[in-house]
């Protein structure tokens, strides 16, 4: 019974790639964690829009009812006609629409949020998203997402581990010792002992380590194939943060500057508008409104999009 024994430097070489293979295991670990979260904290924006949205179409099917009661007074005093009663009407049962569909895609995001944490529900009492600072010029942020985001991380990894494979392939072409216990019978005689020796590979690695160096010559063209990449990605998103925060920032300043509704309102109460304009007007605010709630989604999942690489 004999075995191969290998040159001493091949186990170390061997368990440097294992080392390696381990750090990179984590790394993937980490990489799967952040995707999972972020698809969890991106949920949970949608679930407050959502829930925005809801109050505002409550607050609208208020103000329906409302009008329609005055429409119903007037109507009952000559002042009004079955028109003007089907115009509001429609309006009332579109809010109604409205909402009850937004109700059902605010369930689906919910039980979804739910599944994702094991089945326990997850309580999101508040309607305010998370404060964020400015971000800061793209080219910082560039170089904080590529130091600590794992996927780059992997792909240099990987290329740490192909290196620690060209050397270990290497040091398997160097000679092997041979020992154990040899018996033998030759012509009656039995012969046994020890047995000791040494094998050369010959051809055994000759084109090992040129495939495993080819590996390696393709490994670093990935690091610099993935550079580009996530740099152009990281440069779309950090665009449509700017975008969406000046579309966020210009919707404020309008909303925020007069109860559009509320004018309306009075105007029609006095009759400075007729109720088609009325109407036509107050489409145009609530549809300012949905625009608003929307930059204000886009840009907070863009933001953690950009800061993934933190979770």
């Amino acid at each position: 019974m004999t075995q191969n024994i290998d040159f001493p430097t091949s186990y170390g070489k061997r368990r440097n790639v294992s080392n390696q293979q381990s750090t990179k295991a984590d790394l993937q670990f980490n990489a799967t964690r952040q995707e999972v979260l972020l698809e969890a904290k991106l949920l949970c924006i949608q679930i407050v829009n959502r829930k925005r949205l809801q109050e505002e179409f409550d607050k609208r099917l208020e103000n329906a009812n409302a009008l329609l009661s005055a429409i119903n007074r007037k109507a009952e005093q000559g002042e009004s006609n079955v028109l003007d009663l089907n115009k509001i009407k429609l309006l009332q049962l579109e809010i109604k629409n409205q909402a009850a569909l937004n109700l059902s895609e605010l369930k689906i995001r919910q039980h979804k949020l739910a599944e994702m944490n094991g089945g326990s529900e997850v309580d999101i009492s508040t309607l305010d998203y998370p404060t964020v600072a400015s971000l800061p010029e793209f080219e910082t942020l560039d170089s904080l997402i590529e130091a600590n985001d794992p996927v780059v991380k992997i792909v240099k990894q990987d290329r740490e581990v192909g290196t620690q494979q060209v050397g270990l392939t290497k040091s398997m072409s160097l000679p092997k010792f041979l020992g154990g216990y040899h018996q033998q019978s030759i012509l009656g005689q039995r012969y046994q002992g020890f047995h000791v020796g040494m094998t050369i590979p010959l051809w055994e690695n000759k084109n090992k380590v040129k495939e495993q160096q080819a590996r390696l010559a393709f490994m670093e063209y990935r690091i610099t194939e993935h550079r580009t990449e996530h740099y152009y990605v990281n440069k779309q998103r950090y665009e449509e943060y700017v975008h969406w925060q000046k579309v966020s920032s210009d919707y404020n300043e309008i909303l925020s500057s007069a109860n559009n509704e509320e004018l309306l309102k009075r105007a029609l109460d006095a009759g400075q508008v007729s109720l088609i304009e009325y109407l036509m007007e107050v489409r145009y605010f609530y549809d300012a409104i949905d625009k608003s709630l929307e930059a204000e989604r886009e840009l907070q999942t863009t933001i953690s999009k950009l800061y993934k690489f933190q979770l």
